[in-house]
């Protein structure tokens, strides 16, 4: 499962592969009151099985971006991303067609939206080729609900590390306007890049080691915290937070 923020309607969306019914990709959206939130009626955005699912908002164009690997009955999986428009008067989304990204096995799904650069970065693992990390940029139209994939790229991770999953996270950072990706690594040790996009182009700085041990099948968790407007990254090994810098690097707090 995960989830988003729509500042525009105040609601929170919700997605999730529904193992209750064959997998699909199911949307919901939520309005927060005092007492709790208010659901409306879960709707599927996709009737094939869904995994790694991930979801974004798209401030500029005022649309929900969802990301995810789609199997078919053929068991031929592919990577794809579908958008969609929030109701303003009640807990109701639409959607658009499914765009295809990854012809190919898609794992580690993380998708967030670059108000700078007005492009939604999606960044996977290709497992069902190379099995290395990639990041693929996206811009959302600003009618109806349609995507277009603009570039793709290889994020630069240690070329011998290409055997297991990459279990990874991804944040925006809307102060610096670039985004963090964390990532268990060489020798299984967890890192950071920073990925800065231009253009049509994603670049990603130089690793930076936050978890000296082994990641082992632990997934990194990333925030962003507006009080103090920094990122912070858990370390499992301490049981601590760590302040993380522009360039990728690290306090504790």
């Amino acid at each position: 499962m995960a989830s988003c923020w729509d500042p525009d309607q105040e609601h929170i969306i919700a997605v999730w592969s529904n193992t209750s019914d064959n997998h699909k990709g199911v949307c919901a959206v939520g309005t927060v009151s005092e007492t709790g939130i208010g659901w409306g009626t879960p709707v599927v955005f996709s009737t094939l099985r869904v995994d790694w699912v991930s979801v974004c908002y798209d401030t500029t164009q005022d649309r929900v971006v969802i990301a995810y690997e789609e199997t078919d009955g053929s068991n031929n999986r592919t990577g794809c991303v579908i958008v969609g428009t929030v109701s303003s008067s009640s807990n109701t989304i639409t959607f658009g067609t499914k765009t295809t990204f990854n012809t190919t096995d898609t794992h580690n799904i993380h998708c967030v939206h670059d108000v700078s650069a007005n492009k939604i970065l999606i960044t996977y693992e290709n497992k069902g080729g190379d099995t290395r990390p990639k990041a693929q940029l996206a811009t959302v139209a600003n009618t109806g609900n349609t995507v277009t994939m603009v570039a793709n790229s290889d994020m630069n991770i240690d070329e011998s590390f290409t055997s297991v999953d990459v279990y990874s996270d991804l944040e925006y950072d809307p102060d610096n306007q670039k985004s963090l990706f964390a990532y268990k690594g060489n020798s299984n040790k967890g890192y950071l890049k920073v990925l800065t996009i231009s253009g049509n182009t994603v670049s990603a700085g130089s690793a930076v080691e936050f978890y000296g041990y082994n990641l082992n099948d632990t997934i990194p968790n990333l925030v962003y915290d507006t009080s103090p407007d920094k990122m912070k990254v858990y370390d499992s090994s301490t049981s601590e937070w760590k302040e993380v810098t522009s360039t990728g690097e690290f306090k504790y707090i």
